[in-house]
């Protein structure tokens, strides 16, 4: 038989999903106040978090809204690149930052 010793198992610190930087978050939200095939909107934004992006949404598509799924990637148009697809694009507080990046959204 070993001897073993009791290891305190250390929690997790809590994940905020914060940002460095400006990111362009895609969501798909579930809207529980619309029936049948409607329910499910994919739409994007540009946020410093998922949190924020989420506020985001639920200003434009009601306050009722379920996160299904999401993701983010850096801002398109710096580096002369486009973004075909993706959603809806929501309005947020960063947008007059970076006008190229809106440029380059859904052209």
């Amino acid at each position: 038989m070993t001897n073993r010793k009791y290891v305190p198992i250390k929690k997790k610190k809590k994940t905020t999903f914060c940002f460095d930087d400006a990111r362009l978050v895609s969501l798909v939200v579930i809207n529980d106040d619309e029936p049948g095939e409607n329910k499910t909107i994919h739409c994007q934004t540009i946020a410093m978090s998922l949190f924020e992006a989420l506020g985001n949404a639920k200003t434009v598509y009601g306050r009722n809204l379920r996160l299904n799924s999401w993701g983010s990637r850096c801002l398109p148009g710096k580096d002369g690149s486009r973004l075909y697809g993706g959603g809806e694009y929501v309005p947020g507080r960063l947008d007059r930052f970076y006008p190229e990046a809106l440029a380059a959204i859904n052209p």
